[in-house]
């Protein structure tokens, strides 16, 4: 009987350890897991990212910086590179205009229908009968057929009655400078006048009709051209 209690005792013994070396060996649980890691954060075992200097906060602060600083440069840069491509366009647009506009300028309009009967010199005036200058040219025409401005310009002149000195109903227009000359233009013996003083008239723009008023002979145009406020041969500028 005694030996077989002290079997017992020794196997249950031996069943005891047993099962606490495999306890022993087994993985612990995650609440186990999670308790094990609580106390090594409250012990300081666990590694915690280190707290950065203020050497080194500044140093982030200033690559923040130098970047922003780099995008601000950038953009205005482009602001800058955009404005100078407007400047070109609009410099590369003003010089075409200027160009069209002496190429505009260096060609006249003929100012009515008809051939010239009467060119610029010194002729035997055909009423007065005396030798003297004629200072401009005659193109004939009939009378009540328009007139049109040879050159743009502003209305300078009108004098709309009268006998004026023999030059009847006439008008001049101040063209400005062309060629470097400054160029104006007198349209003689008309019938009738369609335009003010200041008004604006652009070339082939119709300013009256052809008549015979004033010394003359018979219904025609006497165009005399201005150059620096002297008469000159208008026919040196307009050409049919």
């Amino acid at each position: 009987m005694a030996g077989g209690i002290a079997a017992i005792i020794t196997i249950t013994a031996s069943t005891s350890h047993s099962m606490g070396v495999a306890l022993a060996d087994q993985p612990p649980t995650r609440v186990a897991a999670a308790d094990q890691a609580r106390q090594q954060r409250v012990n300081g075992s666990a590694e915690q990212p280190p707290t950065p200097t203020i050497g080194e906060l500044v140093a982030q602060r200033n690559q923040l910086l130098a970047r922003s600083s780099d995008r601000i440069e950038a953009g205005r840069q482009q602001t800058a590179l955009a404005a100078r491509q407007d400047i070109l366009a609009d410099a590369a647009e003003s010089v075409e205009e200027e160009a069209e506009r002496l190429r505009n300028l260096s060609t006249f309009y003929w100012p009515t229908d008809g051939g010239v009967s009467s060119g610029f010199g010194y002729r035997i005036h055909p009423i007065l009968g005396i030798r003297r200058l004629h200072n401009g040219a005659d193109i004939g025409g009939d009378c009540g057929q328009p007139i049109w401005a040879a050159q743009a310009g502003t209305v300078t002149k009108v004098a709309p009655t009268g006998y004026n000195g023999g030059s009847g109903r006439n008008i001049r227009i101040d063209h400005g400078e062309i060629d470097g000359n400054d160029i104006q233009t007198a349209y003689l013996h008309m019938n009738k006048i369609e335009v003010k003083v200041g008004q604006k008239v652009n070339k082939g723009d119709r300013i009256g009709t052809v008549g015979t008023t004033g010394l003359s002979t018979g219904c025609h145009l006497h165009l005399t051209l201005y150059k620096n406020g002297r008469a000159s041969d208008p026919l040196d500028y307009i050409k049919k």
